[in-house]
């Protein structure tokens, strides 16, 4: 399947409206990651992201199927730019486009649906902490081996990432419900 068109059953599964570029891409990020599809995501500041999914966000947005919406907060961050957030939500041709989908790639579609319900009821956190969530996962792929709460937080820092303790704890937690990992319990001391 296209990437493109993952992408479009993605937004349909999360209710076809997504308030956020960010909460986007990292909902997308861990349904790739439960499905098993790679879409090319890599560290980045905000968590893992994927040059792949931000050019289909603007291809399914040039062609008519998916709308966005800025919304400026009048504020600018510590490097000049204006702080905005993007909102998405399917088009009247987007929706047709998502049934055709569900038509050509039913069990795709199907599976999509159903991982994104599992992704909603692990909890639903906020871009920011979904962006942690997608860091904390990244480290643990990335080590291949088991790694404790306390390790992950060490990690963390060495990418320069800024995620404080109960973030990290809450990142894995969500993981936790959604199987993607498993932590080791520490060893208590005799």
């Amino acid at each position: 399947m296209l990437s493109r068109n993952f992408v479009l059953l993605a937004l349909n599964a999360f209710g076809g409206r997504i308030s956020g570029k960010t909460l986007l891409t990292k909902r997308i990020f861990f349904l790739s990651e439960l499905l098993g599809q790679d879409l090319g995501y890599y560290p980045h500041y905000y968590g893992p992201y994927s040059d792949e999914v931000s050019s289909d966000i603007t291809i399914l947005k040039n062609l008519g199927l998916i709308a966005e919406e800025s919304f400026d907060f009048g504020a600018f961050n510590e490097n000049g730019f204006e702080v905005c957030r993007y909102d998405y939500r399917l088009t009247e041709e987007g929706q047709k486009a998502v049934i055709w989908l569900q038509g050509e790639y039913p069990v795709d579609a199907r599976r999509i649906e159903q991982m994104a319900k599992r992704i909603q009821e692990a909890g639903s956190p906020d871009y920011v902490d979904l962006s942690i969530a997608a860091k904390a996962y990244l480290i643990l792929k990335r080590s291949k081996k088991a790694l404790t709460t306390e390790k992950i937080i060490h990690e963390a820092k060495q990418f320069s990432w800024r995620v404080n303790d109960r973030q990290i704890h809450n990142a894995v937690e969500f993981l936790k419900k959604l199987n993607l990992i498993s932590i080791p319990e520490p060893v208590p001391a005799n």
